[in-house]
Formats: structure tokens, C-alpha cells, sequence
């Protein structure tokens, strides 16, 4: 379809209506007219993707949350502290650097013509010993978890609670039977709802569409799929009206669902994100050059120390302390932050490196490290679009070397039992 000689026209398009728009706006207003071709072309990548589950998870959400960026940003603006800034300069510059992203990344795409099936489990390689450890250390960070929020209203977890998708991936992965699969499935279902019932949606949202990806995508097409993938946005997208406190009433259900449906189904986490995206703009207008890359450096070292220990590492926070924001922030903007537009750039590439390997490992050759780490990539899409990149360079490293821990450790078992 796109593969040849459509595909290297689609691409001269998109970089010569880029183009076209980045020069124009030089004198006229053309915001709104991006932001509909931002989601245009969003679109376009997420129906590209059809054929290939895997790319479409993340394009499809990829395409909900630039909706809901552009629709409330732009398009039918929406009245509260997020969107404030809709009618500044810094809104202007924020949606050509989201134009610039979408369109490299339609650049960088490759069309995938297969629809294959990940398969994690091997019976052959599988460890009772190593999937049950890890199965007791899930246990140990969700009543940690549970214990700290108590009496704290919407909870906030900690950076351990969040990776702990790795562990169940690779729980999984080492699993041997149906008896023991479920007992981590159970264990899954309970990290997302003490998440839900926190008023938080991303570590739930990580574990639910790692649970799809292993055991319901195989089983359904996309098109089957596309009423509950629709019933779940819905409902996460509602659980961010009860933030502040746990409430499933009826009537709470009723409001939230009126409210989603009257601001267009947009996901205010998205347009929130966006918001403190914008502060990166405003904060790194301030600085110089040589400050920009420092703090860059920065991120670089946390992605194998850790944000907690390398200081000034963590974007969001940095600003907040100019800008009043609810964190997070949308992918491209920490890397035009750090290198302008040339970062922008260089992160739809990286994206789609990722993304394309999934089409050269999603068959039998690949090994069980390797799709794990499409699962993992996928299933944290939400967190690394709208929260932080580091899940696209720490947590594919800390994925890395947990798997090969585990790997050692299977293998010692192994040598001993012989």
C-alpha cells in the first residue's frame, strides 16, 4: 500500500505541507489550522497502522490524546487553568513543534502488510522459582503502596510502583502453567484497581493493555476490539473527574459522563500535559543554549541513576518551580527543551526505531527479551506520551538487565537440577 512509491509521496507531502505551514505562519495565524492537520495526520498514522495491533495501540492512543490536545487547546477551547494560555504566543510555537513531531513521525513510518501475534510463554524455558519470587516482590510493592496512601486522598506512587510493569512482563514470561498465569493476572487487576480507586489512571492503564497484548489481541481482531478499546477510553477518561475523591455513585457516573460528552470526549490528562508542556517553552526561553544541553546532560544521567538522584533531571519539576503545573508534559516537547526542533526530530526517529522493530521481531525468531520489550514499549505508550520519556530509555534498560538477571539466574537453576 504505502510501501513504495505511495509511501515516498505521502512523505514529500507531509514535509512540503509542513513546510508550507511553518513558512506561512511567519505572518498569519494558522494555529487552528494546524491543530486540525496535527490530528489529521495523527489519524493517518493510526489507520496506517491497522494491520499490525501492536503499532496501532500506540498510534490509536497517540491519536485520541492529540484530539483531545488540539479540541481543547484549539479547536473548542475549554474553559479552565489548563488551556489559559490558548490565545498566547506560547500556544503558537506549541503546535508547530506538535506539527513537526507528527510529521517526522509519518516520515520515519514503515507500512506493516502482517498481523501477527506475540507469543511470550514457553513451557520450555519457563521458571516456577523466578516467576513466583517476582510474583512476591509484586506483593510487596502494591501493600507498600496501599499503606502509604492511606488517609493521603489521591495517591501518588512511587517510581518502583510504576516499573513494576516490567515485573509482571517478565513474571509472565518465566511463567509455566494456566493456575500460575492467573495468580499474576489476579495480582494485575489488583494493581490497577487501587490505582482507579486512587483517582489515577496510568499505572492502571499500563497493566490493562499489558493484559490485552498478551492474552486478548491474539484472539480478536482490531475491528472486534475497537467497542471496548472505545468503553475503556470512556471510562478512564471519567475516572479523571473523580480525582479528588473515591466516588461511584450513580449520579457521579451520570455527571462525569455528561461532562465528558459536553467538553467532546477529550481526556483532560492530555490537554493537562499540554499545559505543562508549554511551560517548558516559556521556562526555556529564559535560558541559554549552554544551559538547555546542561540540564539535557542531566536527563542522560538519570536514565541510568535515576531521577531521584541526579538533580535537575526531571523536567516537570524543574519548571514547576517557575510555573504552577500538575507535571508530565507531552513527549516532543522535552526534546525541543533540550534541542529545538532538531530534538523533535531526533525523538519521532527514536519512536519509530522502536516502533518498526516490532515488525522485524514479531515472529518466531525473535527471543523472548525482545518481545517483552515491544509489550513493555506499548503498554507504557500513555506514561512516555503524556508523563516522561523515561520509560523509552530507563525503563527499556532497567527491562534489559532484570531479563538478564533472570536469565543467569534460569540458567544456574538449570546446571544445579542437571
Amino acid at each position: 500500500m504505502i510501501e513504495t512509491r505511495n509511501g515516498i509521496l505521502i512523505k514529500l507531502i507531509s514535509i512540503l505541507v509542513m513546510s508550507t505551514m511553518l513558512f506561512i505562519s511567519i505572518w498569519a495565524n494558522l494555529k487552528n489550522i494546524i491543530a486540525l492537520y496535527v490530528v489529521f495526520v495523527s489519524l493517518i498514522l493510526a489507520l496506517f497502522s491497522w494491520r499490525n495491533k501492536y503499532k496501532f495501540v500506540v498510534y490509536g492512543l497517540m491519536a485520541y490524546f492529540n484530539y483531545s490536545i488540539c479540541s481543547a487547546q484549539y479547536l473548542r477551547i475549554i474553559d479552565n487553568t489548563y488551556t489559559k494560555w490558548a490565545n498566547d504566543d506560547v500556544s503558537y510555537i506549541a503546535i508547530r513543534i506538535m506539527l513537526v513531531f507528527v510529521t517526522f513521525l509519518i516520515v520515519s513510518y514503515r507500512y506493516d502488510s502482517k498481523d501477527n501475534q506475540i507469543e511470550l510463554f514457553d513451557d520450555n524455558k519457563s521458571c516456577l522459582i523466578i516467576s513466583l519470587s517476582l510474583n512476591l516482590i509484586i506483593v510487596f510493592l502494591l501493600v507498600r503502596e496501599i499503606i502509604l496512601s492511606f488517609g493521603s486522598g489521591r495517591g501518588s506512587v512511587s517510581s518502583m510502583y510504576e516499573y513494576a510493569v516490567i515485573i509482571f512482563i517478565i513474571s509472565f514470561i518465566y511463567s509455566k502453567d494456566n493456575i500460575q498465569r492467573k495468580i499474576t493476572v489476579l495480582l494485575l487487576f489488583a494493581y490497577a484497581l487501587r490505582d482507579i480507586l486512587s483517582g489515577n489512571r496510568a499505572c492502571a492503564l499500563q497493566m490493562i493493555i499489558m493484559f490485552a497484548l498478551i492474552f486478548w489481541l491474539g484472539k480478536y481482531t482490531i475491528k472486534q476490539s475497537i467497542p471496548f478499546i472505545m468503553i475503556g477510553i470512556t471510562v478512564f477518561t471519567m475516572v479523571g473527574g473523580n480525582r479528588e475523591q473515591t466516588n461511584f455513585s450513580l449520579n457521579s457516573i451520570v455527571t462525569n459522563m455528561l461532562r465528558l460528552l459536553s467538553g467532546g470526549g477529550v481526556n483532560d490528562t492530555a490537554y493537562s500535559a499540554y499545559f505543562t508542556s508549554m511551560t517548558f517553552i516559556k521556562v526555556c526561553k529564559s535560558l541559554s543554549w549552554s544551559d538547555r544541553f546542561d540540564l539535557f546532560l542531566q536527563f542522560i544521567k538519570s536514565c541510568f541513576l535515576g531521577s531521584s538522584v541526579v538533580k535537575n533531571s526531571s523536567l516537570s519539576l524543574y519548571t514547576h518551580s517557575v510555573y504552577a503545573h500538575d507535571y508530565g508534559g507531552v513527549l516532543p516537547f522535552y526534546f525541543f527543551f533540550y534541542l529545538g526542533y532538531f530534538g523533535v526530530t531526533l525523538i519521532a526517529f527514536y519512536v519509530n526505531i522502536l516502533l518498526n522493530s516490532i515488525q522485524n521481531r514479531i515472529n518466531s525468531s525473535g527471543n523472548r527479551l525482545q518481545k517483552g520489550l515491544i509489550v513493555y514499549i506499548v503498554s507504557t505508550m500513555p506514561r512516555w506520551y503524556l508523563y516522561g520519556p523515561l520509560p523509552l530509555f530507563r525503563g527499556i534498560l532497567l527491562f534489559s538487565v532484570l531479563y538478564g538477571a533472570c536469565e543467569v539466574l534460569r540458567n544456574n537453576i538449570l546446571q544445579k537440577s542437571n
